[in-house]
């Protein structure tokens, strides 16, 4: 649970409702296709480097702002997203929105019935699984913190994959295989879902951000190199702090999950026996959720 800012948090907190007070004003000079973006991320998929590229554009971040708040009373999971919320957006206003959000036909549909710009992260799940064991070491009040904090690494890791505790009904690692599963299913069929792989925004990031924008059809494509250093500055900076301290600001700037690991990590983390450790307790076939998911051809 979320404790209440203090009087300290003060200046902070107003700063950041002028700046998207500011924004909903610039709002009115441009004209864009989309009054609302939608990321659905896999969590340790690039979700930070898309919330920083928007940071750059004349969207608020739901997610964080004071402006557009979500009631999360009204979801049956903690990263659902309501259909109120995607109503409500449905105005001059633009808003960006990130959530690890699985996929939900009804909310999809909706979504997208409205004009909501939708983009898809993901990640191969060995990398993504090993970053989310760092995270939840890092993350004192995360639920499984207690239970592997004092583990060798290699138990506390498979531990992380299965482990639930009382009130917890999904295996982490079945939960996120078919997370990536269902997306990419709808996502290879469906030209309006934009899919962006964590292994390919490393790799090359100014494409990447290019296609965002492209498929958006927003209008700052050639705007894309800046854009893209401006991320990578970010990231520099956010690498000086550890994670554990980021988890902990109040500041939108400087709370990022963002951590060092990157492509690939997997083949030094896991021996060939806690890959097969691994890949014994998916609940189908490994290279389902390890291959990036094709995007569908636009004319078909």
């Amino acid at each position: 649970m979320h404790s209440l800012p203090s009087v300290r948090d003060l200046p902070q907190i107003l700063g950041e409702v002028t700046h998207d007070l500011r924004l909903d004003l610039q709002s009115r000079n441009f004209d864009l296709p989309h009054n609302l973006v939608w990321c659905a991320g896999l969590p340790k998929s690039g979700t930070t480097r898309i919330e920083q590229l928007f940071r750059q554009l004349p969207y608020v971040d739901a997610s964080r702002s004071l402006l557009r708040r979500r009631r999360r009373r009204e979801l049956h999971h903690d990263h659902d997203l309501s259909p109120r919320f995607v109503r409500s957006q449905s105005s001059h206003r633009y808003t960006f929105i990130k959530t690890h959000s699985h996929y939900v036909e009804s909310t999809v549909e909706l979504a997208l019935e409205l004009g909501t710009g939708l983009l898809v992260t993901s990640r191969d799940l060995r990398d993504m699984m090993i970053s989310r064991y760092f995270h939840v070491l890092a993350d004192k009040s995360h639920w499984q913190h207690n239970l592997i904090a004092d583990l060798p690494r290699k138990d506390g890791f498979l531990k992380s994959l299965t482990a639930l505790t009382s009130g917890q009904t999904e295996v982490p690692i079945e939960y996120y295989y078919n997370w990536i599963n269902d997306w990419g299913e709808v996502a290879s069929q469906d030209p309006r879902i934009h899919w962006v792989q964590y292994e390919v925004f490393e790799g090359d990031p100014v494409p990447t951000i290019q296609g965002i924008l492209t498929h958006l059809g927003l209008q700052f494509v050639k705007d894309a190199p800046i854009i893209a250093d401006s991320i990578e500055r970010t990231r520099i900076e956010a690498a000086q702090t550890d994670l554990e301290t980021r988890l902990r600001s109040r500041s939108r700037a400087k709370k990022s999950t963002l951590r060092k690991g990157g492509t690939g990590e997997w083949v030094d983390f896991m021996s060939t026996g806690l890959l097969n450790a691994f890949e014994s307790r998916l609940p189908g076939p490994p290279d389902q959720v390890y291959a990036a998911i094709p995007q569908p051809d636009p004319e078909n």
